[in-house]
This record gives C-alpha cells, sequence and structure tokens, in this order.
C-alpha cells in the first residue's frame, strides 16, 4: 500500500468514526442530533457509545438547546434522565476529563425533580441524583 493510499484509508477510518458518533463535522448538526436524540423513541448503539463519551457535556447541551418547560414534559423528562443516566454509565469514556464530573447534569437534575408533578418521576430523578452525587 502506498502513502496516498494509506492516508486516505486513515481518513475514512476517522470520518466514519465521527460520523457514527454523531459529531458531524459542522457545530450546527449539534443541536439537529440532540433533537434526533430527545425524539426518537429508540436509539442505536453508536448513539449510546456517543452518549457515554459525552458525560456532563450532555447536560449542558441540554441546558443550551432546550427550555425547562420543554424539558419537564413526560417524553422529554424520560429522555433527558435516559441520556444522563447513559452519559454517566462509564466514566472513563468520557472524553473530556472535565466532564467526569456531573456538576451540570446535578443542577439539571435538581431543577427538573423539584418540578416534577409525577411521584415516579421524582423518584427517579432522586435515584439518578445520588448516584451521579456519589461520583467524585
Amino acid at each position: 500500500m502506498n502513502i496516498l493510499t494509506a492516508r486516505w484509508v486513515g481518513f475514512y477510518a476517522v470520518s466514519l468514526v465521527f460520523v457514527s458518533r454523531g459529531c458531524l463535522a459542522a457545530p450546527d448538526h449539534a443541536t439537529d442530533y440532540l433533537n434526533y436524540l430527545m425524539a426518537a423513541g429508540r436509539s442505536s448503539a453508536a448513539d449510546e457509545d456517543f452518549l457515554r463519551s459525552m458525560g456532563d457535556g450532555m447536560a449542558v447541551a441540554l441546558i443550551k438547546n432546550f427550555s425547562e418547560e420543554l424539558l419537564g414534559q413526560p417524553k422529554n423528562f424520560d429522555r433527558s434522565l435516559w441520556m444522563i443516566s447513559t452519559a454517566f454509565e462509564s466514566p472513563a469514556s468520557i472524553s473530556n476529563a472535565e466532564d467526569r464530573r456531573p456538576r451540570a447534569a446535578l443542577f439539571l437534575l435538581g431543577v427538573l425533580e423539584r418540578d416534577v408533578g409525577d411521584k415516579k418521576r421524582k423518584a427517579r430523578a432522586k435515584a439518578l441524583i445520588k448516584r451521579l452525587s456519589d461520583i467524585p
């Protein structure tokens, strides 16, 4: 294999990783991807791998892109909890070291837990807050 072919194969492999993780070329696509994750009733393994690499960045993205009222809607509340929980499933997988501490996630979960009226959802939020509070 010559050097040009090797570079092309390397570029192609890196491109596939970024696309499969939702890290599209332009930052404008980040909001679209977050909307997709919020609206989707299911997710792929690539979506979950992407979430696991985000950590606290996922909570920051939710705060920046969705209003408190929108996140408080039952379907969005459930998806938000799932996204935050998945984002902290594997702290070693979180790409940015600063995002391994759930500061924004705990803030957002506190707001959501405070505002939700449904007792089951409130309990799920409290359980996730407890789990994330144990992360050093």
